[in-house]
């Protein structure tokens, strides 16, 4: 539907205008008028309403991290799947264990360089959906464990080992061609495999978040 915003504004002004003008002394306590161009909450004393989420925001003083508020996460993913269901007892440390296990188990089946094409495709999907899950629990993990003021450096820092292998095994590979495509991807395995092993330390430990309002 097309609204004329010029001639809604008018209105509105007109609104404001003839509230103004009415010299009624009980215009403010009158149940029957109300300043429809004015967004404001008072309270009978004529101050200020300030809500209390408001008041909670102003405690905080912080914004939530990039996965929201959590405790909502949890309340409505147990009113959409039921209390009862067992995939809400996952948490993102599992989730990321399964997955780069799955990951692992791929890219060992095509190491020993399996030919048939019906098999390769579904790796390659199964492959591809592990990547689709690990990449945003490993955000979720970050703005959960890492503070904020440490996130950029300890990213930074976890790129390094990675860029100089794979660099690495692309020149050896690549150019001097001294190790084998399979041999390649079974270290790949093997780096997703220890990043399963990492991940299951990090859920025995049960290393704590570093803000005591975020939880998992």
């Amino acid at each position: 539907m097309y609204i004329n915003y010029k001639r809604f504004c008018l209105w509105v002004k007109q609104v404001i205008v003839a509230y103004n003008k009415d010299q009624s002394p009980n215009k403010y306590q009158s149940p029957n008028k109300l300043n429809l161009g004015v967004g404001a909450n008072r309270t009978e004393e004529e101050k200020p309403l300030i809500l209390n989420v408001v008041k909670c925001l102003s405690r905080i003083k912080e914004y939530l991290p990039i996965v929201g508020l959590v405790d909502f996460n949890k309340l409505s993913a147990k009113l959409i799947f039921g209390a009862d269901n067992g995939l809400l007892s996952l948490r993102t440390e599992d989730c990321l264990l399964y997955a780069f296990s799955v990951a692992g188990i791929v890219l060992s089946v095509v190491a020993y360089d399996y030919q048939e094409i019906g098999v390769l495709v579904t790796l390659f999907c199964l492959f591809h959906a592990c990547v689709g899950l690990i990449l945003p629990s490993l955000a979720r993990l970050r703005t959960l464990y890492v503070p904020n003021e440490l996130r950029g450096g300890m990213m930074s820092l976890s790129l390094v080992p990675v860029s100089a292998a794979i660099l690495f095994f692309l020149v050896q590979g690549g150019y001097y061609r001294n190790i084998e495509n399979s041999t390649i991807i079974a270290f790949a395995a093997l780096g997703l495999f220890s990043a399963a092993g990492s991940m299951y330390l990090l859920k025995q430990w049960g290393k704590q978040l570093h803000n005591d309002w975020h939880k998992i």
